[in-house]
């Protein structure tokens, strides 16, 4: 979210949540890291991010709750 925000612009992060759900091992082999803009307000914006393993499956998930300080 941050990086689409127009310059100069300050911000904090009001929370961070993480879960991880499979462990990540040297078998694990290629993983993935996606992350999206839940709600992308003009005050608090939600994000996620998660991590799949190659066959898709679930090895951590986040969120962040950011506050936009000044527009």
């Amino acid at each position: 979210f941050v990086t689409t925000l127009e310059e100069p612009v300050a911000w904090t992060t009001l929370e961070v949540k993480s879960n991880f759900t499979r462990a990540l091992t040297i078998d694990t082999g290629l993983i993935r890291c996606t992350g999206s803009i839940i709600h992308p307000g003009r005050r608090v914006a939600v994000t996620e991010a998660r991590i799949e393993d190659s066959q898709g499956r679930l090895c951590a998930q986040g969120t962040s709750t950011i506050l936009v300080l000044s527009s």
